[in-house]
């Protein structure tokens, strides 16, 4: 499956562009545990003017830009402390002090209930300086081939976050670091495969497999159920990734007579919400005129326009025919 995966992101002309959209289910789903939750074009709203009326909204679009940056960087950037420490402190954009956004701690945190007291936690990561060697270990680690990479990224991810690097957000930067370590271990050509929604739904076997392995060193169950995740969330990414391509290319057929070389549909698959101004002062007002004409975008809130054949796609609806 991860084959058939990597053949279809191999086929798409600028990938980055035509998939925009999973990177913003994927930073949805994972603040969701937070109860945060925004519909597609309200995020994509969001994105453009950075409302502060709500600061807690912010959050996924925080965490969109740093999975953006992280995409972006991996061609170029090995998974390094610097990375790491980059990723935190954009997903943390606006934290508290005592968060440290961007650095290592230098304090002893743990987990438990939500805003408990120490004596009510259920484990505790390793104190601050043992943490420090932990993670070059765990680092270094990264950088070898075994001969299973998956189970390699497998754990990976659990001992990241049994070390628990930073004071808070830990969790964040692990979902991120999968794409970048399913590209850096060259499974697929570009770090687009996204674990959030399935971490959120099976919520409990998460926690409770990650428990296993600190109290009881049971790793094999942890593996079994990240494998089992990849399966499942490559055929639900590759069935919208085939949807979004089958989008363009009907678009780009339609489109062809008037313009041969119709850029601004990568626009519209990346931005899938966008500013009526932005557009006519980026292409043309003709060429917004015609898309609405066509009824390939449709006016949305006072002066802004969507995309809603692809927006049914991200909700996994039907895209009008």
């Amino acid at each position: 499956m991860l084959l058939h995966f990597e053949n279809l992101l191999q086929r798409l002309p600028k990938p980055y562009e035509l998939l925009a959209s999973l990177l913003a289910t994927e930073a949805m789903a994972a603040l969701e545990s937070q109860k945060i939750l925004v519909s597609v074009e309200e995020f994509f709203l969001l994105y453009l003017t950075h409302s502060k009326k709500n600061k807690n909204l912010l959050l996924p679009i925080y965490y969109y830009t740093a999975l953006k940056k992280a995409c972006r960087t991996i061609y170029t950037q090995r998974i390094d402390k610097e990375m790491l420490c980059a990723i935190h402190e954009l997903v943390k954009k606006g934290a508290p002090h005592y968060i440290q956004a961007g650095r290592y701690r230098t304090k002893q945190n743990w987990i438990g209930p939500e805003g408990c007291k120490k004596e009510q936690a259920f484990f505790f990561p390793p104190s601050p300086k043992t943490m420090r060697s932990a993670m070059q270990n765990l680092l270094q680690y990264c950088e070898k081939k075994e001969k299973d990479l998956l189970t390699q990224i497998a754990i990976i991810i659990a001992q990241f976050l049994i070390i628990h690097p930073f004071r808070d957000g830990n969790g964040r930067v692990a979902r991120i670091l999968i794409p970048l370590l399913l590209y850096q271990k060259k499974i697929l050509p570009y770090p687009l495969l996204f674990f959030s929604r399935y971490l959120k739904d099976h919520r409990v076997k998460y926690f409770q497999n990650l428990f296993d392995i600190t109290g009881k060193d049971k790793w094999e169950q942890w593996v079994q159920f990240f494998l089992k995740g990849i399966i499942q969330q490559v055929g639900k990414e590759q069935q919208k990734a085939e949807k979004i391509y089958h989008l363009y290319l009907k678009l780009q057929r339609k489109l062809s007579k008037r313009y041969p070389r119709p850029s601004f549909l990568f626009f519209l698959f990346s931005q899938p919400v966008f500013s009526r101004s932005y557009f006519i002062q980026r292409y043309s007002r003709d060429i917004l005129k015609n898309l609405e004409e066509l009824k390939i975008i449709k006016p949305f809130k006072k002066g802004y326009y969507l995309f809603p054949a692809l927006l049914q796609i991200v909700k996994n609806k039907n895209p009008e025919r």
